[in-house]
């Protein structure tokens, strides 16, 4: 049987209380939530979301399929496809009666200037300006931000533990994993 389907309308949803410069450009499909802001010459890849309050620095470049929550997006930065920034982390605590409970991760990502991620990355909160690539992972802090200092390089499959602070000019290769700090 063959199957047809309708021609899809490429839409763009902004919500009214987001600011998009006149300048930025909106692929098919993104979507810009409340108060969210979208400085000059930021490109946001279609199908990719833009939270509640994330700010995206001037001249950005944000790939297709990208969730931004929480964060803090500096200039010039560029985010591959895929990518998750953002999101919750994995810490719990031991309650009173002995069983794990989570704990809240509610801080936000600093992303710096001139920083690049690579797709289908995660970067669950934390303070990033460092170039990171596929598959690496960085939980946001739950008491302190988690932080990636100036320049420092960060290959694929790396694993950043909530609360980490990585020191500036860093290289990490490949399979790196630092726990994150209770």
């Amino acid at each position: 049987m063959r199957r047809r389907f309708s021609k899809a309308v490429a839409q763009v949803f902004v919500h009214p209380s987001a600011k998009v410069d006149a300048s930025a450009t909106l692929s098919p499909f993104a979507v810009v939530e409340a108060n969210a802001i979208i400085h000059a010459n930021c490109i946001v890849g279609p199908g990719t979301v833009v939270g509640e309050r994330v700010v995206l620095g001037e001249n950005s470049n944000i790939g297709s399929h990208v969730t931004l929550t929480n964060c803090i997006v500096g200039k010039r930065t560029v985010i591959h496809a895929g990518a998750r920034i953002g999101q919750d982390g994995f810490g719990f605590l031991l309650n009173d009666t002995g069983e794990h409970a989570k704990k809240p991760q509610t801080l936000l990502v600093e992303i710096h200037d001139d920083v690049e991620i690579g797709s289908h990355s995660i970067l669950l909160q934390g303070f990033a300006h460092a170039k990171r690539r596929a598959n690496t992972t960085i939980d946001r802090g739950s008491w302190r931000n988690t932080i990636i200092g100036v320049g420092t390089k960060m290959d694929n499959l790396i694993q950043i533990g909530h609360n980490v602070h990585i020191g500036q000019g860093c290289v990490l290769a490949a399979q790196t994993g630092i726990a994150g700090i209770p």
